[in-house]
């Protein structure tokens, strides 16, 4: 009776060992699946005004995406300005809605204000590649 227990617990302690094992290179497989998915980082720019919508293939670093596509040279310092008025209203608003109670008016009125600036600069965006793209 003792060593049909002793057979059992260490039965048990050896599919424990085997389940963890398993789940444990399962993980790691598919970290290197995952791994393998996403793009290698390379040292790609955005050196052309006319690649402006692409993404820089290292979102990680220097500030990531947006980094790139708000640092172009060509962009007016109006559209600068605007960017960092809407961060700041942005910021304004989390703060808003993070207080107990919520001022709703407040916050409505914040983020009318953040979608009215980001619209302007979407709007200026769209028109700059559309000049750029019929001037070709």
């Amino acid at each position: 009776m003792k060593t049909t227990k002793i057979f059992l617990a260490v039965l048990l302690v050896i599919m424990l060992m085997a389940g963890i094992a398993l789940a444990d290179e399962r993980r790691n497989r598919e970290g290197r699946e995952r791994r393998n998915r996403e793009p290698q980082c390379t040292e790609w720019q955005n050196k052309d005004w006319r690649d402006f919508g692409k993404w820089n293939l290292c979102p990680m670093r220097a500030g990531g995406r947006r980094a790139d596509r708000m640092n172009a040279r060509e962009i007016p310092q109006e559209i600068r300005e605007k960017w960092a008025e809407a961060q700041k209203i942005a910021i304004d608003l989390r703060l808003e809605l993070g207080r107990i109670p919520v001022d709703r008016a407040r916050a409505l009125e914040l983020r009318a204000q953040h979608r009215a600036i980001v619209n302007e600069i979407s709007d200026w965006h769209f028109i700059h590649r559309l000049d750029l793209l019929t001037t070709r």
